[in-house]
C-alpha cells in the first residue's frame, strides 16, 4: 500500500479515533478488549512506519541491495533448496520446510520495531544478515568449507588485516589447506541435532543457563521469519564488536548490563559462519584472522557440559577456519566478540502510540 498525502491524512485520523476509543474501553475496564484493539492499533502504526521509512541509517535501496545480495549467496553456497511448495527456503534438523523471509515482511518487522531499532542503527547496526538457522550445523560447515575452496581455487581469498603484496603490489591470496580447509571437533558437526548446545544463554552455568537447543528456537518462533534469525550487524565486519582480552564470562555479563548493548545478543555460531561466507563472497575477505589479533567468542552457542562457548577465525598458519570452543573464563589479547541485533524483537511494555502519533504529526 503506496500512502499519499489523502491517505496518510485519513490513517492518522482512524489512528486518532482508535486512539479515543482504546482509551474508553481501558476506562470501562474491558481490558480483554483493548488488548486486540491495542495490537489492531500497533499493525497500523507498523504500516504507516513501513510507508514513510524513516530510517535514514539504513536507506531502503540499501536494505534491498542487502536483501537481493544474501539471497544470492546463500543459494549459490547450497544454503537454501526448492521446497515442496515451489518457494526457495530450507529444510530445518527434522525436515520441516521454512520459506526464505520475503522483502515485505522484513521491512515489516524493522518498522514494527523501530523504537528499538533505530538507536541501534545509529550505533552502526545498519546491514541486514538472513542466517538460515534451522539448518543442521553440518550443512552449513559443508557449504563453508566449498565457499573456501572456490575463493581458493580462483585466487580470492584474502585478509583484510594484511598488506601482503608482491612486487607489483597485487595482493597475495591467503594460503588455504585444500585437504582440510576446516578444523573443528568432531563433536561440533551434530551437536545442533543431539541437542548439546544451548542458544542464547541468560548465563553460564551447567544447568540453569536459561539457553534453549535449537529445536526449542525453532518451536517457539511464531511469524514469517521461521526458520530464520534476521538481524542488523554493523558494516564494518574487520573488526570485532567488543573489546578484545575479556572472557566470555564477562563478555556476557556486559550484554546483561551495559545499557549502551541493551537489545544485542552474542553470535551464534551458525551466524558467525553465514557472516564469513556472505563476507567471502562479497569483498573476497576472510573474519576473525587470528595472526592478526582477531578470534570471535560467540556467546549465543554455549556447551553447557563443557561450560565452554564457540570459537572461530581463522587461522593462517594452517590455511583454514577453526571452529571450537574456548572455555567461559578464556582470556587473551586475540580473543573478542560479535554482536547483532534480532529484528523481530519482543515489543518493550511501554505505550508508543503517543510517541508516534507525536512524532509523525509535527
Amino acid at each position: 500500500m503506496k500512502l499519499n498525502c489523502q491517505k496518510l491524512t485519513s490513517l492518522l485520523s482512524e489512528l486518532r479515533q482508535q486512539k479515543r476509543v482504546f482509551d474508553a474501553t481501558v476506562e470501562a475496564g474491558k481490558l480483554d478488549e483493548a488488548k486486540g484493539m491495542q495490537l489492531e492499533i500497533e499493525e497500523k502504526i507498523a504500516v504507516l512506519h513501513e510507508e514513510i521509512w524513516d530510517f535514514p541509517e539504513l536507506p531502503l535501496p540499501e536494505l534491498m541491495k542487502d536483501y537481493v545480495s544474501q539471497l544470492r549467496i546463500l543459494e549459490k553456497n547450497k544454503l537454501l533448496e526448492r521446497l515442496s511448495s515451489g518457494e526457495i527456503g530450507i529444510k530445518d534438523l527434522d525436515g520441516k520446510e521454512h520459506v526464505f523471509p520475503s522483502f515485505a515482511d522484513i521491512k515489516r518487522q524493522l518498522a514494527k520495531n523501530r523504537e528499538i531499532l533505530r538507536p541501534k542503527m545509529e550505533q552502526g547496526f545498519t546491514k541486514l544478515q538472513i542466517t538460515p538457522f534451522g539448518l543442521p550445523f553440518q550443512d552449513i560447515i559443508k557449504s563453508l568449507s566449498e565457499s573456501i575452496l572456490r575463493h581458493h581455487k580462483e585466487g580470492k581469498i584474502f585478509s583484510p588485516m594484511s598488506d601482503l603484496a608482491d612486487s607489483n603490489g597485487q595482493l597475495i591470496p591467503l594460503n588455504v589447506n585444500r585437504s582440510d580447509p576446516i578444523w573443528t571437533l568432531i563433536t561440533l558437526y551434530r551437536v545442533d541435532e543431539m541437542g548439546e548446545m544451548v542458544y542464547f544463554p541468560e548465563r553460564f552455568e551447567p544447568v540453569v543457563h536459561g539457553g534453549k537447543t535449537k529445536r526449542q528456537v525453532l518451536a517457539r518462533q511464531n511469524g514469517p521469519l521461521n526458520g530464520f534469525l534476521v538481524s542488523l550487524i554493523r558494516r564494518d565486519v574487520a573488526m570485532s564488536d567488543l573489546k578484545p582480552e575479556l572472557s566470555p564470562g564477562k563478555y556476557l555479563k556486559m550484554l546483561k548490563t551495559d545499557p549502551q548493548l541493551k537489545f544485542e545478543h552474542g553470535l551464534t555460531q551458525e551466524e558467525w559462519v553465514t557472516q564469513f561466507i556472505i563476507n567471502l563472497e562479497e569483498t573476497d575477505n576472510v573474519i576473525d584472522d587470528w595472526q592478526f589479533g582477531r578470534t570471535c567468542h560467540n556467546l549465543g552457542s554455549y556447551f553447557p557440559s563443557f561450560r565452554s562457548v564457540s570459537r572461530t577465525g581463522w587461522n593462517r598458519g594452517d590455511g583454514r577456519a577453526d571452529l571450537g570452543i574456548a572455555g567461559i573464563g578464556t582470556q587473551n589479547s586475540n580473543f573478542g566478540a560479535r554482536t547483532a541485533v534480532m529484528i523481530d524483537q519482543p515489543k518493550p511494555k511501554t505505550s508508543l502510540f503517543k510517541k508516534i502519533i507525536r512524532r509523525v504529526t509535527k
